[in-house]
């Protein structure tokens, strides 16, 4: 009923935004673009809350249709806060508005708890329903000195197919 499992997730996110009560010199708006790509690592112990069949003879198993599991985990995760587009300095009354890219990018530990379900389609064909919560907090780096750390944690849900063979 337990097994290690490995795993690497890709994920990324852009949000578009702009000043809404400012505009620039010709009168365009004032937008930016913030970017969070993250590379997760991860090596977790999976326990399945019933077994996952039942033997019925020496050389014959039968799998449940539906096993319920939950885990833990941890790793490395790799992120990188980018934010480009036109900002406003307040102190710089000669160049007020300015086009720059910020960026953050580090390695942090990462923590997470999952839970979900795998669900047999076929005698070799199944799906899994996953729900994780993911710890992890990134430093920030040179352009953005005197900000909060990044705080990385969140749900995810996931879906996918798995092949027994």
């Amino acid at each position: 009923r337990l097994e290690a499992v490995a795993g690497v997730e890709f994920t990324r996110a852009s949000v578009n935004s702009e000043y809404r009560q400012l505009v620039d010199n010709n009168r365009q708006p004032i937008t930016q673009t913030t970017t969070l790509g993250q590379i997760n690592i991860m090596g977790s112990l999976k326990f399945a809350l019933t077994e996952r069949g039942r033997q019925i003879s020496t050389l014959a198993w039968v799998p449940r249709r539906v096993v319920p599991y939950v885990g833990t985990g941890a790793g490395i995760l790799w992120y990188r806060l980018r934010q480009s587009g036109d900002f406003v300095d307040v102190l710089n009354a000669r160049r007020p508005i300015f086009t720059d890219v910020f960026q953050s990018t580090d390695w942090t530990p990462a923590a997470h708890l999952f839970g979900g379900v795998d669900i047999r389609l076929t005698r070799r064909l199944f799906a899994t329903f996953d729900a994780r919560y993911l710890w992890a907090v990134g430093e920030m780096s040179r352009p953005f000195t005197g900000f909060d750390k990044l705080d990385l944690a969140g749900l995810k849900t996931s879906a996918g197919v798995n092949l027994v063979f």
